[in-house]
């Protein structure tokens, strides 16, 4: 009994021990659920688990409260959950549980949207995991956390990176990123756009970046960005060319800067912009281009040029030196009145007056050594370097005035060789008359008779030789003036062949230019075809192999697709000196020609390109084209012809109207039906000082014209109605008094 008694005390000694134990692991439970429930509600975490095959489902107090509910406000169930879920969000939720539950997915770790009490949908990211119970049932137990603000910012990233991407796009902009202390390369998806590769194509690199600069930039735009790194130059601007995905290089504006250097100096972090210049860098290098022909233009000119204003010549070219024998130093330390002669009065202040006119007069100089030079001038009024001045060209003439006054000479010697012819013409009619009175004395006197008529014939030999002399001098005379109409004709000529000359240059240079290419094309290609000859059975892989160095030294695809364009620039170049040489015909003759579409747009603006320098600093250009191509039958060079003529005259009224500060010159095009044929209308309207109405009605008649000599032939519009007419359209002229004048051009479209 006793024993039994032991027994029992022990194992109820045990079980004491045993609940103490129980209610300290109960007790540190209670603990640490309640710190766990504290730290849920700290970071807006909820609890939940669902049974899948009985659907029983929990959720912890602050899963309700993340959701904006009391606890317990509504039974938690896996139906409902869905109805939580954001309609976009649900199919893929859905799945994404179902494929954790098949384990087809490794982990479940899920961001989606879900309603809460307030009826906002706000951003929550579940995690869970499976816990096996027996062998055929499952429960998924996880947490729910609310991210709606981290989800916010993160979308408002993207919508500002998305904004930031279509502004460097827009821009032509691309931004690289260099972290040479993480050794971290990066470049915004524009970047290689401006290379012609998709955002992904390339890896970015520094050393790819190096291998893609231009030869020629190469050392320089390298030699800066170690600069930088070194520490020597902390930011940098500079344009270069790089390679691109169509195998041409492009120019390219860069600003690099460094943004993180360590003790030393040296760049821990650059950043820089890419900017896409290549068209503004080939009109900038074409404008140098066109300069530098204009330059040799003027400089090699057989006519002086000088620009100036009555203090000073602000620039001569070297025939304006050689003709008055001046070094370009001093001519710029002389006013123009000091190489006038000092024989010729003349007022500089009055006689370059007149904006925008031709002034043209010969002119009585002195040279340096002071040799009296005659020049033929021609001045107008320009502005340059922020001035009025004035742009002369000078002839000298001086041998042509010297000419002219040997035959004033020749011609007085004349009037006094007549009036010595006259006297003696007296003389012999008084001595016909003692003749006649001696004639009854005729018999008497026989020795007398003998001497008078001996010395009537030596008279009459005399006069004979005058006569003969007189007419050898109107010979000379004849000859003389002959040569004077042939040098006038010859320099009207000059004249004409100077300006075809300079409108066929262009095109003749651009063929010269392409020849020049196309024969470089060809024997590169031809040193390539004599490597292939070298090829034998012996050395076929060295030749290849060295073929294909060739062939990438010289940049053969891009050589082969050169040729068939240089060709075409050939072609197109003797087409349009062809296109210059038949548009003289027609001050000549009307000729026909077949018809052709040309874009009316396309040759206005031809025509205003060949007028820049006539408006660029003094008429505005309002174009109001119509939304689409005009296509009119008509030939391309003689409308172009006929728009210049139309184009000048607006700009020259508009230069003679002192009235208004700005010129202005408006193009209208559009289409209307006219007797049903469906025509192209051209309006060019300007606010120049209009055409009186005697004047209107007389300004298609051939050699009319308003202007000051040598400014106009009077031709222009004669024959611009011809073009019209023959293209089976016409012109009308509106103009008002004080406020402008509109031509409009009637053009048959062409049929579709």
């Amino acid at each position: 009994m006793r024993d039994a008694l032991a027994i029992l005390q022990n194992r109820c000694a045990a079980l004491e021990t045993e609940n103490e134990q129980l209610r300290s692991r109960l007790e540190a439970q209670n603990t640490t659920q309640l710190r766990l429930e504290m730290a849920m509600r700290a970071s807006k975490q909820g609890f939940w688990h669902w049974h899948v095959e009985t659907n029983e489902t929990f959720y912890s107090n602050e899963y309700y409260q993340i959701l904006g509910y009391e606890s317990n406000a509504f039974k938690p169930s896996y139906e409902h959950w869905v109805s939580l879920l954001h309609p976009e969000d649900l199919a893929k939720t859905v799945e994404a549980q179902a494929c954790f539950v098949k384990g087809e997915i490794p982990e479940y770790n899920i961001t989606c949207r879900l309603l809460t009490k307030s009826g906002e949908y706000r951003w929550f990211l579940t995690k869970a995991g499976k816990i096996q119970v027996g062998k055929d049932k499952l429960v998924l137990t996880g947490l729910v956390i609310d991210i709606h603000e981290h989800k916010q910012a993160e979308l408002a990233l993207v919508e500002q990176e998305a904004r930031l991407n279509f502004a460097l796009e827009v821009a032509d902009l691309g931004i690289w990123d260099w972290n040479l202390e993480k050794g971290s390369y990066y470049h915004t998806p524009n970047y290689f756009k401006l290379l012609g590769f998709e955002a992904n194509e390339i890896a970015p690199s520094y050393e790819y970046w190096v291998s893609s600069l231009h030869p020629e930039d190469h050392d320089r735009v390298v030699r800066l960005e170690m600069d930088c790194v070194a520490g020597s130059l902390r930011d940098y601007h500079t344009e270069y060319r790089m390679y691109t995905k169509q195998g041409i290089y492009k120019w390219f504006f860069c600003a690099t800067n460094v943004l993180k250097q360590d003790e030393n100096g040296q760049a821990l972090h650059m950043i820089g912009i890419v900017k896409d210049i290549d068209q503004a860098k080939k009109n900038e290098i074409a404008l140098k281009e066109s300069e530098e022909k204009f330059r040799l233009l003027i400089e090699h000119n057989a006519a002086a040029v000088c620009i100036f204003d009555t203090e000073r010549y602000y620039y001569v070219n070297p025939r304006f030196l050689k003709t008055f024998g001046y070094d370009e130093v001093t001519i710029k330390t002389l006013s123009p009145s000091e190489i006038v002669h000092h024989d010729v009065e003349v007022s500089m202040n009055a006689s370059h007056k007149t904006t925008g006119k031709y002034n043209r007069y010969e002119l009585k100089s002195i040279t340096k050594t002071g040799k009296t030079c005659w020049v033929d001038v021609t001045t107008l009024p320009i502005y340059y370097q922020d001035k009025n001045v004035n742009i002369a060209t000078m002839y000298d003439i001086t041998t042509r005035r010297q000419f002219e006054m040997e035959i004033k000479e020749k011609n007085e010697e004349l009037l006094a060789s007549e009036e010595e012819l006259r006297q003696n013409a007296e003389e012999l009619t008084a001595m016909n008359e003692t003749l006649e009175v001696a004639k009854t004395q005729l018999e008497q006197l026989l020795v007398t008779q003998q001497e008078i008529n001996l010395k009537v014939e030596r008279k009459n030999w005399d006069l004979y030789n005058q006569k003969k002399e007189i007419k050898h001098t109107l010979k000379q005379l004849r000859d003389t003036q002959e040569h004077l109409i042939q040098s006038e004709k010859m320099a009207s000529l000059g004249v004409l062949v100077a300006g075809i000359a300079h409108e066929i240059n262009n095109p003749i240079n651009y063929i010269s230019t392409s020849a020049e290419g196309l024969q470089y094309n060809i024997e590169d290609i031809l040193t390539i075809l004599n490597k292939y000859a070298e090829v034998d059975t012996q050395n076929t892989q060295a030749k290849l192999s060295e073929i294909i160095q060739l062939k990438k030294k010289l940049d053969f695809d891009e050589l082969i697709a050169e040729v068939p364009v240089l060709l075409d620039n050939i072609q197109s170049g003797t087409k349009q000196t062809a296109e210059i040489v038949r548009g003289l015909r027609i001050f000549s003759r009307v000729e026909g020609g077949n018809l052709e579409a040309v874009e009316v747009h396309q040759t206005l603006d031809n025509a205003l390109l060949i007028l820049n320098n006539e408006y660029k600093y003094s008429i505005d250009i309002e174009k109001v084209y119509n939304p689409t191509p005009l296509y009119a039958e008509a030939l391309t060079s003689k409308l172009g012809q006929v728009f210049v003529n139309i184009l000048k005259n607006a700009m020259d009224a508009i230069k003679t109207n002192d009235t208004q500060e700005k010129g202005n010159i408006k193009i209208t095009t559009y289409t209307s039906v006219l007797q049903e044929i469906t025509m192209i209308v051209t309006e060019i309207e300007d606010n120049g000082g209009g055409i009186p109405e005697n004047v209107r009605k007389h300004i298609f008649e051939p050699f009319f014209t308003t202007k000051d000599v040598g400014q106009g032939t009077g031709l222009g519009l004669s024959i611009s109605l011809g073009i019209i007419e023959n293209f089976g359209g016409k012109i009308i002229v509106d103009s008002i008094i004080g406020k402008g004048t509109k031509f409009i051009v009637y053009l048959p479209q062409v049929k579709s």
